[in-house]
């Protein structure tokens, strides 16, 4: 109606009702999650370049059984000094 641009997920199907083959289709307004999607890859993309260049030691460790889910490079070069 306003002119907007909006992105959509579409399906159709050929279907019988009472005996007659008719088209059935669904269009969904997808548009707020593929900005939600961008928006969390442009937000992993940051940490990502944060916790690679950066020079201090960062880590994700699990609680439940102390495994480290991540080691920065910073981690990994004190290790072997």
């Amino acid at each position: 109606k306003d002119g907007k641009v909006i992105i959509v997920l579409f399906s159709c199907a050929k279907i019988q009702m009472h005996g007659e083959s008719v088209l059935l289709s669904i269009t969904v307004n997808i548009t707020e999650r593929k900005r939600m999607e961008e928006a969390l890859r442009s937000s992993e993309e940051r940490f990502r370049r944060i916790a690679v260049n950066s020079p201090d030691m960062i880590y994700r460790m699990r609680i439940s059984d102390g495994r480290y889910e991540y080691l920065g490079p910073a981690c990994l070069s004190i290790a072997e000094s």
